[in-house]
């Protein structure tokens, strides 16, 4: 699995003489190797896209195709931006392939150091948050990328925030003042919302190696916090009551899970047949050259399940999750909800099946 090079940094907060919480003393404490899976890079710009609309199968894997182009990474080695041609890019385009990249940092991060389990039901995107959990969250100002769940911790949560940058990484043991401001703008989010958990990543893409800073941010003990300004209290917008009408749906609120299966229900009815099994359930999807620009030797297979897997399948994948950061392998597998993710490097052909399925079991 390929690894980047992680920054470890500690944040400590302290409140102003306004008593707004910002960051007090920020130091690097240690640099460490971070593994990053490449369909964890994939599976985060899937989960951020709107539940409203119905998805295409094709429209998806040309973007995660796209995703994967400006990538290096196999078994054994550092995680590589292709920077000629992210350089040569539009800036629209490198800033979605800098901003997906982000994202799937701040995920391995969340697991290697949070202990995050990583399962489909324990991340949100704030974007398009579940209904239970849009009363809490502030749809105003400033706020975070992800939602960490820990349902073994008495449903504790995290934000978590990804930045990139196309620069390089600055030498100094200290943050730059660009992510200092960042810190305490992410700290104000925390403060408005009851001091709630937060982390923060920073990956840089400059140069051909890619490169990140973790913050590990240190909240002042509960019983020294103090509420915000009441000039940094944002009122919540009133939730838009009209009716929504969407495909083939009736009115109704908009929810998560009824959006969901519609917009994954379209996916699977889109992809290709293939004659693939996975606990017994039809497995959707074609192998294609994860790299749209040059070399075919790393091929990437988009499936899609009719229904999420449950039981002993469920288990099994959640499993394989937990081994597959401790090993390297050119052939990387992801389930996530009702999508499967597989990228397999150094090959000229799609690997059998039962070579994916082996690395599930």
């Amino acid at each position: 699995m390929p690894h980047t090079s992680l920054r470890v940094f500690s944040c400590t907060t302290r409140y102003t003489r306004e008593g707004l919480l910002v960051a007090d003393k920020v130091r690097l404490t240690r640099e460490e190797d971070l593994q990053v899976n490449l369909d964890d890079v994939v599976t985060i710009n899937t989960l951020a896209a709107p539940l409203r609309r119905v998805r295409n199968y094709h429209v998806l894997q040309h973007e995660l195709r796209l995703l994967l182009s400006y990538l290096r990474g196999g078994n054994r080695r550092t995680l590589t931006v292709r920077q000629h041609d992210l350089l040569s890019s539009a800036r629209h385009i490198s800033a979605f392939f800098i901003e997906s990249l982000g994202l799937g940092v701040l995920t391995a991060a969340v697991q290697a150091h949070y202990a995050w389990p990583g399962n489909e039901d324990t991340l949100e995107h704030f974007d398009v948050l579940p209904d239970e959990l849009t009363d809490y969250y502030l749809r105003k100002g400033v706020r975070p990328d992800l939602l960490f769940r820990f349902p073994q911790e008495s449903g504790n949560r995290l934000a978590g925030e990804a930045r990139g940058r196309s620069s390089k990484r600055h030498k100094k043991s200290a943050p730059s003042a660009e992510q200092r401001r960042r810190l305490n703008q992410i700290l104000g989010w925390s403060q408005r919302h009851d001091h709630h958990p937060v982390t923060m990543t920073w990956t840089y893409t400059g140069e051909e190696e890619v490169k990140a800073d973790l913050f590990e941010i240190i909240l002042p003990p509960p019983v020294a916090r103090r509420e915000p300004p009441v000039r940094q209290v944002f009122v919540q917008e009133p939730v838009d009551a009209s009716p929504i009408l969407f495909a083939n749906l009736t009115q109704g609120p908009a929810d998560r899970t009824l959006f969901g299966s519609v917009a994954e229900d379209a996916l699977f009815e889109s992809a290709p047949i293939a004659d693939r099994r996975l606990g017994g359930a039809e497995v959707r999807g074609d192998w294609a050259a994860a790299d749209l620009f040059g070399s075919a030797d790393t091929l990437f297979l988009l499936g899609v399940l009719p229904d999420r897997p449950g039981g002993r399948t469920r288990d099994m994948i959640r499993a394989h999750r937990s081994r597959a950061r401790l090993e390297f392998d050119p052939l990387q597998v992801a389930v996530f909800g009702r999508l499967l993710f597989v990228t397999a490097t150094r090959v000229s052909s799609p690997p059998p099946w039962s070579e994916v399925l082996s690395r599930l079991g």
